[in-house]
């Protein structure tokens, strides 16, 4: 639980009362954390926030794996938004043009809801991997930049409070959790 007190301590410096928060939902270990953290942060402060989840249509499964994440959003009175891509309709690089579309979308929501900020799961390994991928696409050296705790995409605030964990605390954290 140290790794949910954590979360909610820089909660608590980095977000406002007022306006609620939108987490970027994968499904993935990093994000379910701070989903059930969140959870924690509402019983504790009132705190409001919505799930937005993207189905990028690449697997069979994951229109299965959208409707779960739904009904863990329902079952916790959370309201859930959910984009579905056909990668078939994207062109240029698929990565690239599938990111855009995720942050379109949660930029979408944040000028509808008034969300002070988006919450992603990014964490410290996601760090090593960005910075990797930089120079191995052939970045100059001053693009060898690592992810931030915030920083401002499409108009709207990000929030990457996980930044400084190990991916293996995330997955101890939620099993603790469970």
């Amino acid at each position: 639980m140290r790794l949910i007190s954590k979360l909610i301590e820089f909660l608590r410096q980095n977000c406002s009362a007022e306006d609620p928060l939108l987490l970027a939902l994968s499904g993935g270990a990093d994000s379910l954390c701070l989903f059930f953290g969140l959870l924690e942060y509402r019983k504790q402060t009132g705190k409001l926030f919505h799930i937005a989840h993207i189905d990028h249509g690449w697997r069979v499964e994951s229109c299965e794996e959208a409707e779960s994440l739904r009904k863990l959003a329902e079952q916790n009175g959370i309201p859930f938004h959910l984009k579905v891509l056909h990668p078939s309709e994207l062109s240029g690089n698929l990565e690239d043009a599938c990111r855009k579309e995720r942050y379109s979308f949660f930029a979408d929501l944040t000028r509808m809801h008034h969300f002070q900020a988006v919450l992603t799961g990014h964490h410290q390994d996601d760090q090593t991997e960005t910075i990797f991928k930089r120079i191995c696409e052939g970045a100059h050296w001053s693009r060898w930049k690592s992810l931030k705790f915030e920083n401002k995409l499409y108009g709207m605030r990000i929030l990457r409070p996980f930044l400084n964990a190990p991916k293996a605390e995330i997955k101890q954290a939620l099993i603790d959790i469970s």
